[in-house]
């Protein structure tokens, strides 16, 4: 658990730089990219100090909920990294890159329904298939069906199902751990591509 806190600690100590606003297209989009990442990060941070509570006071439901939204949270800054960073290195169109980004953070809203919005599965999914089925386990744990509910609470079956739900606590602390290793490589991957991207625009400025 040390571990996992020391990472966090890291964390809270470099948060992602923050670009200034500009009109200019290319600091634009690193604009919006980079608030979105920031808030990514954040969330990221405080979700795992609570899951951390949770396991420490072996609620287990609790701590399962928390790390299913921070694998969430893990895969859109993958995705963002992969996906949306890489597009705009790549020189695509920044129009489509900040498209693709719109997608990405909205609901889809009910005045028009046929927008195709990036889901969080969406996100999961492009980390790798391990990943994703972990997700799915956890998913399965927190659904209200037999297994989420009855086989969890229930008096008649929490006897039997007690200690294989709590040997769920030493496997969350475990992803947790590693996702937070990888969240803060990719974190520092996308903040040093986002300085390059800004600094070349920048060049490009001024030889014009």
């Amino acid at each position: 658990m040390q571990q996992i806190l020391d990472i966090l600690k890291r964390l809270e100590e470099s948060p992602p730089q923050i670009f200034k606003f500009s009109n200019e297209s290319t600091t634009y989009a690193i604009y919006h990219l980079n608030l979105y990442q920031n808030c990514i990060f954040q969330r990221m941070i405080e979700l795992s100090y609570s899951a951390i509570d949770n396991i420490k006071n072996e609620k287990i439901i609790s701590a399962s909920t928390l790390i299913r939204t921070v694998m969430e949270t893990f895969g859109a800054l993958y995705y963002l990294d992969k996906e949306i960073i890489n597009n705009l290195m790549s020189g695509n169109a920044i129009d489509a890159t900040l498209e693709k980004l719109r997608k990405m953070i909205m609901a889809n809203p009910l005045e028009n329904p046929e927008v195709k919005i990036i889901h969080v599965h969406d996100f999961v999914r492009a980390v790798n298939k391990n990943f994703f089925l972990r997700y799915s386990e956890l998913c399965e744990l927190l659904h209200p069906n037999y297994y989420g509910v009855k086989g969890t609470y229930s008096m008649e079956t929490f006897g039997t199902y007690k200690e294989e739900i709590k040997s769920l606590l030493p496997n969350i602390s475990e992803l947790l751990f590693n996702m937070l290793i990888d969240f803060e490589k990719i974190n520092n991957c996308i903040q040093e591509k986002t300085i390059e991207i800004h600094q070349s625009s920048y060049s490009e400025r001024i030889a014009f």
